[in-house]
């Protein structure tokens, strides 16, 4: 498999550029608070855990 064929006709003709974004956009960072947020309101992060599982003893 011949690398050039991998690349798009200007990425052939002008070179590539790096594939690294330093800054989050603001759209990216209210897409990540959602996130969050979700699973915030779903209780994916418990705020305390019983110290014993009420059914089992042993726990």
């Amino acid at each position: 498999m011949h690398m050039d064929r991998d690349l798009y006709f200007s990425e052939r003709e002008t070179g590539t550029k790096p594939r690294v974004v330093e800054n989050i956009t603001h759209e990216v960072w209210q897409g990540i608070v959602a996130a969050i947020q979700r699973r915030i309101n779903d209780g994916s992060f418990g705020n305390k855990y019983p110290l014993q599982c009420a059914s089992c003893y042993w726990v």
